[in-house]
């Protein structure tokens, strides 16, 4: 056992240090061959302006940050945390994080990359991991305890590990834009989104209710490069779009509405559902087309990752594997060696080419050769 832990240290130190200086080496995989939007009273206030706003949601008790007014625009200087971006900065997700390249993307699983354990030791010890999220500016992973504590936790790579915030009740996490909240789904005793000042751990519910019907089980969430949000309820059944002025719709009403993601130029949109994952068109403003097909035949698709490529991580609660499918709906292969139950992944570390993978019993971490999306 003593053995087994010391080279597992050695793998992810070699791994933390290959990122800062060239791309890690990967290592073994499997290769494997809409409803119309409806208008909503918006449950908080726009993600962008200025304001003073006392809040606190769903066990989670906490004087808010600062709101920008309706109609002030994104994140100037000392803009409110959520904001979205200035006019002259980055439109895309892409564009925010993602390296500029004229070369082509190499295939993600080519040098058959193998995922190894991160032998992380929360107080307590580990419960049910999800709704992994990088904080570049911090150099840090969030997760979410998804158990009767919901506490998240904060990984300071390689293996060092505290508890950010116990009782959160929280499941996905997303950073936003200027990197200084995060935007969260709580689902006891108060089912909402919220929004986590990262400077002072201060709590503000964002959106409570749809047209007064309360939610059932938020569930996941991303977020495009000007604020817009989208986010899921489980139980319910249904996937929710919150504009960037605050302005909440109904997208879709699809079973096991589960893991929610949008492709790094922001004209896709992915929806998990359990043994298939759709997707939707995304034009100007956040406005979603016609649902269709992307991937069938998964065994719990749950949370997702995608890397630059576009490349979309599906992780399976009941296939112990990451099903790695191309934009254009082709199934690469998978990432395997993992327990039974995968909740979730996101790209980390200092040039986001760690994906780290969240499961039931443990954190797991594998060196890709291109950068993803922090969540």
């Amino acid at each position: 056992m003593r053995a087994r832990c010391l080279l597992v240290g050695i793998a992810l130190s070699a791994l933390n240090c290959s990122e800062k200086s060239t791309a890690p080496e990967p290592a073994k995989a499997t290769t494997a061959g809409s409803a119309g939007q409806a208008s909503g009273a918006a449950g908080g206030a726009p993600l962008g302006g200025s304001g003073s706003v006392a809040a606190g949601a769903a066990g989670m008790a906490g004087v808010a940050g600062t709101l920008v007014t309706a109609g002030s625009g994104g994140a100037g200087s000392g803009g409110a945390a959520g904001s979205g971006p200035s006019s002259e900065g980055p439109t895309t997700l892409s564009e925010r994080y993602c390296p500029k390249t004229t070369e082509a993307y190499p295939n993600p699983l080519a040098q058959s990359p193998v995922p190894v354990v991160v032998p992380i030791a929360p107080p307590g010890g580990i419960s049910f991991l999800e709704g992994p999220v990088w904080l570049a500016e911090r150099g840090v992973l969030m997760l979410s305890e998804w158990n009767d504590q919901h506490r998240i936790l904060q990984l300071t790579p390689p293996q060092a590990v505290e508890v950010y915030k116990p009782m959160s009740r929280t499941n996905g996490l997303v950073v936003t834009p200027d990197g200084k909240s995060l935007l969260v789904v709580t689902e006891m005793p108060n089912a909402t989104v919220s929004r986590i000042n990262l400077a002072d751990k201060s709590v503000e519910p964002l959106v409570a209710d749809y047209e007064g019907e309360s939610f059932i089980q938020p569930n996941d969430l991303a977020m495009l490069a000007d604020g817009t949000l989208f986010f899921t309820d489980y139980q319910a059944g249904r996937l929710y779009e919150r504009d960037s002025a605050g302005k909440v719709g109904l997208i879709s009403s699809l079973t096991h509405a589960n893991g929610v993601g949008v492709s790094p130029d922001e004209k896709t949109l992915y929806l998990m559902a359990d043994t298939h994952a759709v997707k939707y068109p995304l034009g100007p403003g956040g406005s979603v087309g016609t649902e269709a097909e992307f991937a069938a035949g998964l065994n719990g698709a749950d949370g997702l990752a995608i890397d630059c490529a576009g490349n979309v991580y599906i992780a399976q609660n009941n296939g112990g594997s990451l099903v790695v499918v191309a934009p254009s709906g082709n199934q690469l292969g998978a990432l395997t060696g993992l327990p039974k139950t995968v909740t979730n992944a996101a790209f980390g570390g200092p040039e986001r080419k760690t994906l780290y993978i969240t499961t039931s019993s443990g954190l797991y971490a594998v060196a890709m050769p291109l950068a993803g999306l922090p969540y």
